[in-house]
C-alpha cells in the first residue's frame, strides 16, 4: 500500500472519544506527515442552517452567536498555515463555511470525511456537507448503499496478547447503558451475567450509565425513556456491574487483552461494526455479537464468532474452550487504515 501521507500537512477535525484522536494523529504523524494540527470539532454544538433539528435550534438558542465566534476563532488560529489534507473524523459539528474557506486559502486540498456513526442517529442536521468532501467513508453499510458511500470498518490498534491457557478472563462486557437508545441492553447484561455464573465462565462486566440533563433535548428524549431507563439500571445493580465513570482506555485494553472473548451488542439504528468489534477481531480475541451482518463481512468465521439472541442470549462454553486462531484483517491496522483512507485507494476495497 503506497504511503500517501509522508510529507503532508494535515488538517484533522474530529471529536474526543477515548483518546483514539490523539493515537490518530501520532499514527499520522509516524507515517511521514509533514505535520498534523488537530481541532475537536465539539467546541461548536449545532449549525442550525444545514438542516433542521432539535439540536441545533437548542444549541442556536441557547447562543446565537455560536457559529460567528467558534469560525471566526478557528479562522484566527489557522489562516497563516497551509494544508494539503482535510481529515474529518466522527460528527460534523462545524459550519460549511469553512470548507468552502478552506478550498480557497489552500488550493488543490483534498477533503476526507469517515462517519463513524450513522446519519439517522446524529447527523441529519449536517447532510449538505456531505457533497463538499472529495471522499466520503462509511463505517455502515446501509448508509453507504443509501448515501453512495464508500464503505469501510472502523480500524484497531495492534496490541500484545498472552497464550490461550494464560488469558484470565472467558468474557468481558464493557458497554454503556443510555436512556435515549440503549435500555434493551440492561436485561441483556443481566441474562448473560447468569449465563456465565450457570457455566463456569469468569467474566468481567463493566457497564457505565449516561444519563444526560444538561440539554433540554437529551432531557426530553431520555425522559420519555425514562421507565425502562431506571429498568435497565436495575438490571445492572442487581449483579453489581454498574459504575458512573468511563473505564480508561488503558484499562480497557488490559481487560480485553486478557480475555478470550468480548461481547458487542450493536445499536437498533446502526448496522456498522463497533471499534471494539475491530478491535477483538485485529488482536487475535474471540467476539459474541448481536449484530447478524457480521456473517456479510469477509473475516467471519464461526471459530471466532459467536452470533447470539438479543431476546435470548445463550452462550456455549466450547466456543471458550478452544483457542483463537489468527484472522487477517492486517488492512485494518490503523496505519494501513489511514493510509487507505487518506491516500487513493490502492489498498483492499470493501465490497457493500
Amino acid at each position: 500500500m503506497n504511503n500517501n501521507i509522508a510529507g503532508k500537512s494535515i488538517l484533522f477535525i474530529t471529536q474526543s472519544f477515548y483518546e483514539y484522536d490523539i493515537k490518530i494523529r501520532d499514527t499520522l504523524l509516524s507515517l511521514g506527515a509533514k505535520s498534523v494540527y488537530m481541532k475537536n470539532s465539539k467546541y461548536f454544538a449545532g449549525d442550525i442552517r444545514n438542516g433542521f433539528s432539535l439540536h441545533t435550534v437548542e444549541a442556536w438558542i441557547r447562543n446565537p452567536n455560536a457559529e460567528r465566534r467558534w469560525l471566526l476563532s478557528f479562522k484566527k488560529e489557522i489562516k497563516d498555515l497551509h494544508f494539503d489534507t482535510l481529515f474529518v473524523l466522527g460528527d460534523l459539528y462545524f459550519p460549511k463555511q469553512l470548507l468552502f474557506w478552506l478550498r480557497r486559502i489552500n488550493p488543490g486540498i483534498r477533503m476526507v470525511l469517515f462517519l463513524w456513526d450513522t446519519l439517522k442517529m446524529h447527523l441529519s442536521g449536517y447532510t449538505s456537507l456531505l457533497p463538499l468532501f472529495d471522499k466520503v467513508y462509511s463505517f455502515d453499510r446501509g448508509d453507504a448503499a443509501k448515501f453512495k458511500f464508500e464503505y469501510y470498518p472502523d480500524f484497531y490498534i495492534e496490541k500484545q496478547r498472552a497464550s490461550h491457557d494464560k488469558l484470565y478472563y472467558d468474557l468481558s462486557v464493557i458497554m454503556t447503558i443510555r436512556a435515549e437508545n440503549t435500555c434493551f441492553r440492561g436485561q441483556i447484561v443481566e441474562k448473560l451475567w447468569h449465563e456465565c455464573k450457570s457455566k463456569g465462565l469468569n467474566a468481567y462486566f463493566y457497564i457505565r450509565s449516561s444519563y444526560e440533563k444538561r440539554k433540554i433535548v437529551m432531557w426530553y428524549r431520555n425522559h420519555i425513556h425514562m421507565d425502562r431507563f431506571k429498568k435497565a439500571i436495575e438490571c445492572c445493580k442487581k449483579v453489581g456491574v454498574l459504575h458512573q465513570e468511563d473505564l480508561p482506555l488503558d484499562d480497557y485494553y488490559s481487560v480485553i487483552a486478557s480475555s478470550k472473548a468480548i461481547l458487542d451488542v450493536q445499536y437498533h439504528e446502526r448496522q456498522g461494526l463497533t471499534m471494539n468489534v475491530i478491535n477483538a477481531i485485529g488482536n487475535g480475541i474471540k467476539l459474541i455479537t448481536t449484530n447478524r451482518r457480521i456473517v456479510e463481512e469477509p473475516f467471519y468465521d464461526p471459530a471466532m464468532i459467536y452470533v447470539i439472541d438479543e431476546e435470548n442470549p445463550v452462550l456455549d462454553k466450547s466456543f471458550f474452550d478452544v483457542p483463537s486462531k489468527s484472522v487477517d484483517i492486517s488492512y485494518l491496522r490503523i496505519d494501513n487504515w489511514l493510509m487507505h483512507i487518506l491516500g487513493e485507494n490502492d489498498g483492499v476495497k470493501i465490497t457493500n
